[in-house]
């Protein structure tokens, strides 16, 4: 240990409150159609400290429309669109900046950006034994923040992945 300089690490915590709310449904607006939508709510405590557990997932909400075409007997089309804003994120700061009180928790607390993810996707599928698929993830090109042991950024770009599932 180096005078002067702080050491943080890691600790087991021994009693901690974790408390949240999730709620969800789905509407089929035409056997073509169907709707999704959801919000999720967390709180995390140190109940010794209390102070805020490593991770703070603070709440998200989505919306996701699914739908699906028969186009003759061998053939289907399917696609969704899913929208995700995520808010009230916070984590740790393993390095808290220089100046601040020790023993201060808001110098140990880095908040985290808000973010909204679109995301798409359209299928074919052939006789439900081969599917082409086509998903762009995304889409708004936000970055999204990152804090466990380092802080790290997921570039805003749009990426996507394209493949092929065969059921034999």
């Amino acid at each position: 240990v180096v005078p002067g300089k702080e050491v943080w690490r890691r600790t087991n915590i021994e009693d901690a409150r974790v408390c949240g709310v999730e709620v969800s449904g789905r509407y089929v607006v035409s056997p073509n159609l169907r709707l999704e939508a959801g919000y999720t709510w967390t709180d995390t405590e140190d109940k010794e400290s209390g102070h805020q557990l490593p991770y703070h997932p603070g709440s998200s909400a989505f919306a996701k429309a699914i739908t699906q075409w028969k186009l003759n007997a061998d053939w289907k089309l399917s696609g969704f669109v899913g929208l995700r804003a995520v808010e009230d994120r916070s984590a740790w700061n393993w390095k808290p900046p220089s100046g601040a009180p020790v023993g201060d928790p808001s110098g140990m607390i880095t908040n985290l950006d808000d973010y909204q993810k679109l995301d798409a996707g359209v299928a074919v599928d052939f006789r439900d034994r081969l599917s082409v698929y086509l998903n762009l993830y995304n889409l708004l090109e936000q970055d999204i923040e990152n804090l466990d042991d380092a802080y790290t950024v997921l570039d805003g770009e749009v990426t996507f992945k394209f493949g092929f599932r065969w059921n034999y």
